[in-house]
Order: C-alpha cells, then structure tokens, then sequence
C-alpha cells in the first residue's frame, strides 16, 4: 500500500453524519420527513469530530433544514466566519438531492465514482477527475456507498474577486471560466479536469482536506496558496484532459479582453486612456462594460483599488499613505471617505481588526 492510499484510507470509516444518512437510508425516511427531536438520531453525534462548519449535530440539521426549503444553501452552512476557502467531504448516503447555492464548488473524487447532472450535463466523475461547478448551477451528487469519497473544496465568490484578482488576470481557461462568470454575462456550469489520479494533485487536496480542521491563523491563507498551486499543477500538466462542458450562452471575448486589463492597469486607468486603447468612444465603452458587469467603469476600478488596499492592510505594514498612492488615490479625504463607504471602518480600524493588532502603522 502506498503512501497515497494509506492516507485516503483514514477518511473511510463513516462520520456520525454519514451514520445518520445511512439509517435514514435503511428507514426509507426522506429528508423533509426527519425527526430532528429522535433521540436515537441524535444520540450518533454525541461528540463533534471537526470545527468545521458543516460537521457534527449543527451540519446534520443544517442540511435537512435547507434542503426542505428548496432553497439555495447559505454560505454559513458551509464557511466559518473567517473562511474563504474550506474543504469537506461530500457525507456519503446523504439523498441526492438538487439543490445550488451561491459560492465555488471544485468536487474532487478521491475513490470511487459519482455520476450526476449539473444543470442540464451529466456527469460522471472517477478517481482523479475535478469538476468546477459554478454559483447556482443545480447538481445534486451522491455516494451510496462506503468506498466512495467525493471532496468538496468550496470559495467563496468575494474571495475570488479580491484574493484571487492577480491569479484571474492570466488568459488561460481556469480564469476565463471564473471571469466569465463573475462579470455576470455568462452560464458555463462546470469545468472538468481528468487528472487520472495524478499523485501531486491527491496529496494536494488531501493536504487542503487536512488542513480544514485547523483554525489556527494563517489557516486560510494557507488553503488559498494551497488552491492557485492546485490551479497551476492543472494548467501545467493537464490541459490535455480538459472537458469545458457545455457553454449555455454565447460568450464575448472582447469584454473579457477589457476586464483582464482593466485588472492589470486599475492604479492609474482612465476611461479615455481604456477607450482609446481599445479603439472604442468613451460612450460604447460605458455601456458594455456596465452591461456585462452591472457595474459602471468608475465602480469597477473603484472597487478592485479598494481591494488592493484591503489586502495589503491584511498582510504589510506599510504606511497607509504608501499603500494609498500605490493604488492610484493621490486625494487623502476622498480615499478616506471612499474607504469608509466601503468598509465602514477607517483604514487603521480595518488593519486593527484583520491582524487582530491594537496600533497601526499611520502615514
């Protein structure tokens, strides 16, 4: 046995969750037909095996609670407070039920194979496959059986506008599949990347399925470093063996071109200076950029500057003034009033409660 399956092997024994499923599935009880005050029930989750936020006795009912309502499942079900980014594993014998909700989902099937539809594309995933499925695509994946494990790794949307934006200014086709979507004038429910059970890309994503349960700081960080080398081990080593799916609506690649450089250039871009790079008036240039967006040029910009100075508030301590300019503002009271527009808080407030400090470095 080699050191790849001995680690796949700790996540078989099945959670109290997974238990729960399983006597509900030997019951022939549907979800919306629960007893969540059987003390039978309740007594398999008599101690709470991971902090993550869909585990344990609060996860069970989370689950049977929005999947009655029909309803897209909230991003708190699945992220603490603190997360952009987590992992789990899809609980085996839970119904397969359609249902969507509003953030990332990469599936990942560590052993086994799961066939589903996401919208309306079948799927079928073996060992080794990843499957991005985009916010509010329907799919409804399920494992009946103990040898199967289907990962989930789940972003948060924000998190790819802000912590991601660098990583989504490549033109290759994990960008444009995310860009596409986050400027709102597209529906390509799912990328799949056919891995074959490459070695790197399993350690990696059991590294990210170790490293949920440590809510430690940095934690996050960590994952989304862990995430943009999943990326590139994907676009370096298989390219080959890469199914887009199905594209519901037809997709412009001039806009994208022009929000790729929008992303780059935001510091010191100019509507005019943009227009005329693109050799389009000033005039049509607004208008597809806030058809495609529903954002003006002016809030675009507005907002990935904010996010830069966000970002370097979370992890420099370089004067705010520095960090200012740097993202184009030379007007200290409109940046100010902007910031505060934004965020609420004050930049020094906004560092204070990112890194947990109690002074500032103000400039």
């Amino acid at each position: 046995m080699n050191n790849l399956d001995q680690r796949i092997r700790k996540y078989l024994p099945l959670t109290s969750m997974e238990q729960a499923f399983l006597r509900l599935s030997q019951q022939g009880t549907a979800l919306r037909d629960v007893n969540l005050n059987d003390p039978a029930l309740r007594t398999l989750f008599s101690f709470e095996e991971t902090p993550t936020a869909s585990s344990g006795w609060d996860g069970f009912q989370g689950i049977v609670h929005s999947m009655r309502e029909d309803e897209p499942l909230p991003s708190h079900r699945f992220f603490l407070d603190h997360q952009n980014i987590t992992a789990n594993l899809h609980p085996r014998y839970m119904p397969p039920i359609l249902h969507n909700h509003d953030f990332f989902e990469l599936q990942y099937v560590l052993r086994g194979q799961i066939t589903q539809v996401v919208d309306e594309i079948r799927v079928t995933l073996d060992a080794g496959d990843l499957c991005f499925i985009a916010p509010f695509a329907k799919h409804s994946p399920s494992t009946q059986n103990s040898d199967t494990l289907l990962v989930n790794l789940l972003v948060r949307t924000d998190a790819l506008r802000t912590t991601f934006s660098n990583s989504l200014s490549e033109k290759d086709c994990i960008s444009e599949f995310f860009l596409r979507i986050l400027s709102g004038q597209t529906y390509q429910p799912i990328l799949l990347f056919r891995t074959q059970r490459d070695p790197k890309v399993a350690h990696l994503i059991l590294d990210m399925l170790d490293e949920r349960d440590d809510i430690r700081p940095y934690t996050d960080k960590l994952l989304r470093s862990m995430m943009e080398q999943l990326f590139l081990f994907l676009l370096r080593d298989h390219m080959d063996q890469l199914d887009i799916g199905k594209s519901l609506r037809k997709h412009d690649d001039t806009i994208l071109t022009i929000l790729r450089y929008i992303q780059k250039h935001f510091t010191g871009i100019t509507l005019a200076a943009l227009a005329h790079h693109f050799n389009y008036s000033e005039a049509y240039l607004s208008y597809l950029i806030k058809a495609y967006t529903g954002s003006t040029f002016s809030q675009t910009v507005t907002e990935l500057r904010l996010q830069q100075v966000a970002h370097r508030l979370e992890t420099e301590d370089s004067p705010i003034s520095e960090i200012m300019q740097d993202a184009g503002y030379s007007d200290k009271t409109h940046f100010y009033r902007t910031f505060r527009r934004r965020f609420l808080v004050t930049p020094a407030q906004y560092r204070q409660h990112a890194r947990g400090t109690s002074s500032d470095t103000a400039g």
